[in-house]
């Protein structure tokens, strides 16, 4: 990891170049998390789904114990958990990113796989998505309800 040298001002701002920002998907209004230790100060994009990984993923859990078909959490940046296919810590793409941000519930099959995906809205804001991903088998009304019961709750719990 490289580093990159910032004259602080005389308010304390520090600007984050924007190479960086491009790169971390940091755009204007987003929330970053700082921590700091000794004399290590580490900034981190914030994300409300990250926030609430514990009980996200063990909702995931139940939902794919019920379908038996693949389950994944997602903020806009990366899959926080998966259940049924191996996908964590993987950025999220940027066709996913444009579905998530049309607000709008996918039921869509492409090619040998089936997904449906429910985009979690918090005051205003696409935070992530709950999808359920399924090869040769078909996606079944009660699927969709639980994926929908799961998104719903996880964007009250994130709004409380």
């Amino acid at each position: 990891m490289r580093g990159i040298v910032r004259r602080i001002d005389e308010l304390g701002r520090i600007v984050i170049p924007k190479e960086i920002r491009n790169l971390m998907r940091i755009k204007d209004g987003d929330m970053i998390e700082i921590k700091f230790n000794d004399e290590v100060i580490k900034l981190n994009k914030y994300s409300k789904i990250k926030s609430i990984e514990e009980i996200g993923c063990l909702l995931c859990s139940v939902l794919y114990n019920s379908t038996k078909k693949s389950i994944l959490l997602c903020d806009t940046d990366k899959f926080i958990c998966c259940f049924g296919i191996d996908v964590k810590d993987i950025s999220v793409s940027d066709k996913l990113i444009d579905l998530l941000n049309d607000r709008k519930i996918v039921d869509s099959i492409e090619g040998d796989y089936s997904y449906y995906l429910y985009p979690i809205i918090v005051n205003s804001d696409v935070v992530g998505g709950v999808i359920l991903l399924t090869k040769d088998n078909e996606i079944v009304e009660i699927d969709r309800n639980l994926v929908k019961m799961t998104g719903s709750f996880l964007e009250k719990y994130i709004e409380e």
